[in-house]
């Protein structure tokens, strides 16, 4: 129990050391400030030791937050769960050594004796482990906000009882069957021996794995954080190393890994392959596991006994075996997972989400085992007949000897002097040049033909093969990498970004291709390159970003962009599609940037944008029309008539964000006001030639009382006239002097009257007649 909890001990320092080494950087953030101001404000590193030895086994944290926030009061818990892998397995190995040897100096008579002893190491450190993440939980409090973060939970004493207990029962186990010289690695190695084959093949292949996917996921670690850790970003990796191997490995063995995450009655969910990521770099992992899978293949086969063919009777329980143990790990031990809840006042909320392998991928791993399985009894035989030096130097040169002798791997040291041609993959022969007696396992193994350096033709033969082989694995991995390429400009960003480029250079029809803008063909009129062609001004300065809150099926697109001045912003809804040849994603944009816009119209009169007519309905003096833009400013040019011209020069179309609507104001000419004075100046010359005292359909009389007098008709003044807002009415204000002589009795007199008149008329515009209707029911 001790030196399970020392070395957890080591785990958290190590740890703290790392977040010590972070603090400094942007992601070091805490609820209540940066982590360096935390741990150097309060004093709280000691804590954050014992918390950090706690989790190195145990794998959780958990955070609680609480306060006063004004009228109302705050508070809520998260928690999360990721195993330091590195620190994890290098503290159980420890375990494991000490085990061995306290096997050796203090040995248990039996299987179950050692059984309960590592299950009591094991529970007796995660009860201590969590008496101490209790006591010494960290606890801040500042500005009347406390914060608690401890590794306090059952998880502490659940995974120290079966990982310490596991690795001090191995070690005991081990320790039992040692001999007195022998190191604590070779202890576990006789151990090994005892185990059945395919545990022992499953824990070459996973070693092996290990190490590979280890650099490359430490170096795919480097690269990403170097811009913001610099050279922190190392110790990351270094500490990070066996959580990167299996993300490396995942990917490399072709699977998938997912993220999910839930917010309320929200969900969504998304999955890394190589063949979505935007990183082509990725497709080195595949070309790993190519590798490992025929070097894995070489090394437990010829540790193998020799076979003539496949054994289908057990080339399922590598496979198996690797599958369930990918399920078990990918489930407990791989990945980050984080629930939270809190409240603040009357307001309360609840998030979970994380990150792991896709169930589907123990899948890909059970197939990349079957081709390891199948590879181990198939290939040995090949390599040898073709290639014995790079075979020997593959899996080891005695062991190559004692496969071809078919003694077991390391069984005998003589297996040289029993396999004539031993001498040509480096092994020396029996002194004497001797092949003694075959043993009864040689006899029993079918003979294998003395490898002989190949003739020319040979040689040529077998370097076309390579090469073939090379070749297919290159085209493989470019076609891999071009695949990524091609899905790199193929995002849902990119596809977004190929539309606004469309609009924003004036290819309306390549937009309407890309998306649909979905109003009725007699509405597509303006969507052309023609009207595109006149705009005064198009959008610039475009942008495209994918937003947050999208799934592995769609995704919302930011696009932002200039017009007329100001700065637009519109969301668009992006759905993935069914893939081109198989593996080429497409994604469909749903919504579409043209805009229908509401124009009302005052006064008469036509109006064109480019050659296009807008299509007016009129209804008494105002009109309406709806027409379908591209956002963009658009000349507007009068047509129709001479007597009415438009007032605004340009149509203004812009986003989501702005007024889609439009008044379009038809004012009169000069023209206009010259003809209708005409009509009105007829009308009153007209008038003003009669000679009676009322003059029919005039706006003007006088009351004489003899009704045969004669009244001679003149005006002092020009009339006024006065149009509507839209040029269809027009009043007209004067004042006309009646001359005529009374005579009343015999008794005569001049008289001069003057009769202010008003006339009110209707405008109608019949192309280029315009046409003066006066209504006599306001004389």
């Amino acid at each position: 129990m001790g030196i399970a909890t020392g070395v957890a001990w080591l785990g958290g320092l190590v740890l703290l050391v790392m977040l010590l080494m972070m603090s400094g950087s942007d992601a070091a953030a805490t609820p209540i400030g940066s982590l360096g101001d935390v741990l150097d404000g309060f004093g709280v590193i000691g804590s954050l030791l014992f918390t950090l030895t706690a989790f190195v086994y145990g794998g959780e944290l958990t955070v609680g937050l609480g306060g006063d926030m004004g009228m109302f009061s705050a508070g809520g818990t998260a928690s999360a769960w990721l195993f330091p892998l590195t620190v994890t397995v290098a503290a159980l190995t420890a375990v494991l050594w000490w085990g061995v040897r306290q096997g050796r100096v203090n040995p248990l008579p039996t299987h179950l004796h050692r059984a309960l002893y590592g299950a009591g190491v094991g529970l007796v450190t995660g009860l201590v482990l969590l008496i101490v993440a209790l006591i010494f939980a960290v606890r801040v409090n500042q500005a009347g906000i406390g914060f608690e973060l401890t590794a306090a939970g059952y998880r502490v004493v659940l995974f120290s009882t079966l990982l310490v207990g596991a690795a001090a029962y191995i070690g005991r186990e081990a320790g039992a069957l040692a001999r007195a010289s022998d190191l604590w690695i070779t202890a576990l190695r006789r151990l090994l021996s005892t185990t059945p084959r395919v545990l022992r093949d499953w824990l070459a292949y996973t070693a092996f794995g290990a190490a590979l996917f280890s650099v490359l996921g430490a170096i795919g670690l480097v690269v990403s954080m170097w811009d913001g850790a610099g050279f922190t970003s190392i110790g990351v990796a270094l500490v990070a190393l066996l959580n990167a191997a299996p993300f490396a490995a995942t990917l490399g063995h072709l699977g998938g890994v997912s993220a999910s995450g839930a917010l309320g009655g929200a969900t969504s969910s998304s999955t890394l392959t190589v063949f979505s990521a935007d990183q082509p770099s990725l497709w080195i992992a595949v070309l790993a596991a190519v590798l490992l899978t025929v070097f894995v293949a070489l090394w437990i086969g010829t540790r193998r006994p020799r076979t003539e063919r496949i054994d289908w009777r057990t080339a399922w329980q590598l496979p198996v075996v690797t599958l369930v143990a990918w399920l078990v790990f990918g489930t407990i031990f791989f990945g980050v997972g984080i629930s939270a809840v809190g409240s603040a006042g009357f307001f309360g909320g609840a998030v979970n989400g994380g990150v792991g392998i896709a169930l589907w991928s123990g899948l890909a791993f059970f197939v990349w085992a079957a081709a390891v399985e199948i590879g181990a009894q198939t290939l040995p035989r090949v390599a040898y007949g073709i290639m014995p030096r790079a075979h020997a130097a593959i899996v080891g040169r005695r062991t190559l000897a004692a496969w071809v002798a078919g003694v077991p791997a390391g069984g005998a040291n003589s297996a040289a002097a029993l396999v004539p041609g031993a001498e040509f993959v480096g092994i020396p022969a029996a002194p004497g040049g001797t092949t003694g007696a075959p043993a009864p396992a040689v006899a029993a193994a079918s003979a294998l033909p003395e490898p002989k350096p190949l003739s020319p033709g040979a040689k040529r033969g077998l370097l076309i093969a390579l090469i073939s082989v090379g070749g297919v694995i290159v085209l493989a991995v470019a076609a891999g990498i071009a695949i990524a390429i091609a899905n790199a400009s193929r995002t849902p960003e990119a596809v977004v970004q190929q539309y606004v480029d469309h609009i924003a250079a004036g290819r309306a029809e390549a937009a309407n291709a890309l998306v649909d803008p979905n109003v009725p063909n007699a509405q597509r009129q303006f969507l052309s390159d023609d009207t595109m062609a006149v705009a005064a001004e198009r959008i610039t300065d475009v942008s495209t970003k994918t937003a947050e809150g999208g799934s592995s099926d769609s995704a919302y697109v930011t696009v932002t962009y200039r017009l007329d001045g100001v700065e637009q912003e519109e969301m668009l809804t992006v759905v993935k599609g069914e893939p081109e040849f198989l593996v080429l994603d497409t994604w469909t944009i749903e919504d579409s940037l043209a805009r229908t816009v509401d124009v009302q119209v005052i006064g008469q009169g036509a109006a064109t944008i480019g050659d296009t007519q807008i299509p007016i309905s009129f209804d008494g003096d105002y009109g309406h029309a709806e027409i379908v833009l591209y956002p963009g400013t658009y000349p507007l040019t009068s047509t129709g008539s001479d007597y009415f011209a438009l007032e605004e020069t340009d149509l203004t179309v812009a986003g989501m964000g702005s007024m889609i609507g439009s008044t379009l104001t038809f004012a009169p000419t000069d023209a206009l006001r010259d003809e209708v004075k005409s009509q009105v100046d007829a009308l009153l010359q007209k008038c003003l030639a009669e000679t009676t005292a009322s003059p029919e359909g005039c706006p003007f009389g006088v009351y004489t009382y003899n009704d045969d007098t004669k009244v001679t008709w003149t005006m002092t003044e020009e009339p006024t006239l006065e149009f509507d807002e839209a040029g269809t009415r027009v009043s007209v204000q004067g004042v006309a002097v009646g001359s005529y002589t009374e005579d009343f009795f015999g008794t005569t007199r001049d008289e001069d009257d003057e009769t202010p008149f008003s006339m009110y008329g209707e405008i109608a515009v019949d192309g280029d007649t315009a046409t003066v209707t006066f209504d006599d029911r306001w004389w």
